[in-house]
């Protein structure tokens, strides 16, 4: 039977960076006059991603706050920065939210037009930017939920409880639409919702009993 509501994640299902974010962040750094190399940064946006809390002085992951302890963390530990780098955050935030640094997947605006007889939300473990930069890459949904502004994110099942409220849908009537099995996928399962694997590449064999696509024209609706 085919789902009366959808849910959506954001980076990797319905759009992409079209520059990888390591890139954006070294160019950044460098327009400050930082000397950051490309493989350096990569390794440390991961690490500081590994290691720092959830919560920074009572700012929750990916909100402009957090981000800016990030940030610091991230130049100073790779990068022997010590002055304040609101200025770098800032520029860096504006990267992030700028639509024209996205490119939006031909079937993400295929299915939202196809699923414009039902409500569609979007979830993603993002910034509190979100619904701005939505609207810049001129996707219409109903409601978005990002982790920021939240305090929620994925895999927690309260947080796709909460998009489920929102829109007045039943969990047995949605289906989660997401490119990653550990957050979208467990998440929303745990939520009692069917979850769809977006897997783009093809090269990952599915988990068993895991729903797979390899393009979101492959989602029926009707």
């Amino acid at each position: 039977m085919p789902p009366r509501a959808l849910l959506l994640d954001f980076q990797g299902t319905l759009a992409r960076l079209r520059r990888p974010w390591a890139t954006i962040y070294v160019q950044v750094a460098r327009d400050h006059g930082i000397d950051a190399d490309p493989g350096r940064m990569q390794d440390q946006l991961e690490e500081a991603m590994a290691e720092l809390p959830r919560e920074i002085d009572g700012a929750y992951r990916f909100s402009d706050a957090w981000f800016g302890s990030f940030v610091a963390h991230v130049l100073r530990e790779g990068f022997g920065v010590r002055e304040d780098v609101t200025a770098i955050t800032r520029d860096l935030i504006d990267a992030f939210g700028d639509a024209q640094n996205y490119c939006v997947f031909p079937d993400a605006r295929d299915l939202l037009l196809r699923a414009q007889d039902r409500p569609v939300g979007v979830v993603s473990n993002w910034g509190s930017h979100l619904t701005a930069l939505l609207e810049g890459l001129g996707l219409d949904v109903d409601v978005v939920l990002s982790s920021a502004c939240e305090r929620l994110e994925k895999p927690d099942p309260a947080l796709f409880s909460r998009a489920l409220h929102r829109l007045g849908v039943a969990a047995s009537h949605t289906v989660h639409i997401g490119d990653r099995i550990d957050t979208d996928v467990r998440g929303a399962e745990a939520a009692g919702i069917d979850a769809v694997w977006v897997d783009r590449s093809g090269t990952i064999p599915p988990p068993p009993r895991v729903q797979r696509v390899h393009s979101l024209r492959e989602i029926e609706l009707s």
